[in-house]
């Protein structure tokens, strides 16, 4: 018979092991309130709680509900921080305003008339503004890529009454004439097309100045800046082949209707561009391209001196050879480390130039650029020789090297930033996406110029950029 201070001592340890457990199996419950809760706060609601109120202080341990108000100040932050996230990137959506001339209309003709009526009724502008947006290269046309027919096999494997048309490619052809339209043709129309009149009508009138080398294949032209060298989908003639009046033959004497490009220079870029009077020509120099035998010369204006020497990068793949397909930032991604395996290689190429010259500059209050400068900063002036020719190479290379080219505003917000700063700290990549957010293609000359060139024995030198 057990005495009744034994049946005591038993009691309590009893009463310490329930209430030791009662403590655990209380503080697993909050746990999962708090998981709960932490899953809410993510998707951006809030749900506001009460703990169960501790009315007998003894069942709950004081550490317990010090962990509990721990973990509600830290869920606050974190929303917190999440809703300014969240705020920051509507207030950058808001200040991205797609300007006009990237507005395209795609629909049907509604019925058979005149090109200039249809796109009147379609755009609701005039028949006059109409007839320009047609003379430019603005309208285009469709038509389907093949005929496609439907057979018994295409319904083998489909649900009766769910059968779904498979989507008919479609071809858009340029139409730079009038002409007269079927009904339900599909038409696509740029109603504010981007201009480039002041530098297109520079061409015409200076063509004796700017013209700097021709012969029986070759001509090479000091194309001012703020003309690109290539036709814009909603512009066909206001570009530099488009400028150049069809005033020349081949070397069988044909007539040359429009110059072939052989390669291109940046529209905020002024400088020597070659181009071709025939096909023959243009393949020659992309051979002598290939084989690195053409030599060109870059003067390019930074507030910061570059280092003189060589100065290689390498540059995402994608961005430079899917040119019309890849989607992504504006502006060239670089990094400085190569890359380190075989087969990492194919998705990296090279970008190498040489910088063999530094000088300190002054650019006068009236240079040809409408360039306001600031007499407390020093500019230099930098010649540059590209050993390898990759889209935006000296911009993004400069850039990422510290010395960003005046007034360009898609690599001035890059500056210092490669792709080698990616890693596993978060703040680098919200650095890197909001330098990206920030970037704009220029609408003013940039402190750039293609300065001269040297192939095939010619050697040519462009005129003096706008900052001289």
């Amino acid at each position: 018979m057990t005495s009744i201070k034994s049946r005591h001592k038993r009691w309590s340890r009893n009463n310490k092991r329930i209430s030791a457990s009662a403590s655990v199996l209380l503080i697993y419950a909050i746990n999962i309130i708090f998981k709960l809760s932490t899953r809410t706060v993510n998707t951006g609601i809030v749900h506001s709680f009460s703990i169960l109120d501790i009315t007998n202080k003894q069942q709950y341990s004081s550490k317990s509900i010090v962990n509990t108000k721990l973990f509600q100040s830290e869920s606050n932050i974190s929303l917190q921080k999440e809703t300014d996230a969240k705020q920051h990137q509507t207030q950058d959506e808001v200040k991205f305003i797609k300007p006009k001339w990237m507005k395209c209309i795609n629909a049907e003709v509604p019925k058979t008339c005149a090109l200039n009526e249809a796109v009147s009724i379609l755009s609701g502008l005039s028949l006059v503004e109409c007839n320009e947006l047609i003379s430019i290269g603005a309208v285009w046309l469709g038509y389907d890529e093949y005929e496609y027919y439907y057979d018994d096999t295409y319904y083998d494997n489909v649900e009766e009454g769910k059968e779904e048309e498979e989507e008919i490619p479609v071809k858009y052809e340029r139409i730079l004439e009038p002409c007269v339209v079927n009904e339900n043709t599909k038409i696509r129309i740029y109603p504010y097309p981007r201009r480039y009149k002041e530098a297109s009508d520079e061409c015409k009138n200076n063509y004796s100045t700017r013209l700097l080398y021709e012969d029986t294949t070759f001509l090479v032209f000091d194309k001012p800046p703020m003309l690109p060298t290539q036709a814009d989908a909603s512009n066909y003639n206001e570009c530099l082949p488009g400028s150049l009046l069809p005033q020349y033959t081949t070397i069988d004497n044909v007539p040359v209707d429009r110059l072939n490009l052989c390669h291109r220079v940046d529209a905020p870029v002024g400088g020597c561009v070659v181009m071709s009077k025939d096909k023959h020509g243009q393949g020659v120099f992309s051979s002598l391209q290939r084989e690195r035998k053409i030599k060109k010369l870059y003067l390019a204006v930074t507030t910061d001196p570059i280092p003189v020497g060589r100065h290689v990068h390498y540059m995402w793949a994608k961005q430079v050879k899917d040119r019309g397909s890849f989607v992504g930032p504006t502006c060239q991604l670089v990094r400085l480390k190569p890359p380190g395996s075989k087969k990492s290689k194919k998705f990296w190429v090279r970008c190498v130039l040489e910088v063999t010259k530094s000088i300190p500059i002054a650019i006068p209050n009236n240079n040809k650029g409408d360039f306001d400068p600031n007499n407390d900063t020093q500019y230099y002036e930098n010649t540059i020789r590209l050993v390898t020719g990759r889209k935006h190479q000296v911009r993004a290379q400069l850039s990422a090297i510290g010395c960003p080219i005046i007034r360009d505003s898609l690599y001035g917000p890059m500056k210092n930033i490669t792709l080698d700063q990616l890693g596993d700290d978060e703040e680098d990549e919200l650095m890197m996406d909001q330098a990206i957010s920030q970037s704009r293609v220029p609408y003013v000359p940039i402190g750039l110029q293609a300065h001269a060139i040297l192939f095939s024995g010619i050697r040519v030198k462009a005129g003096d950029p706008w900052w001289r």
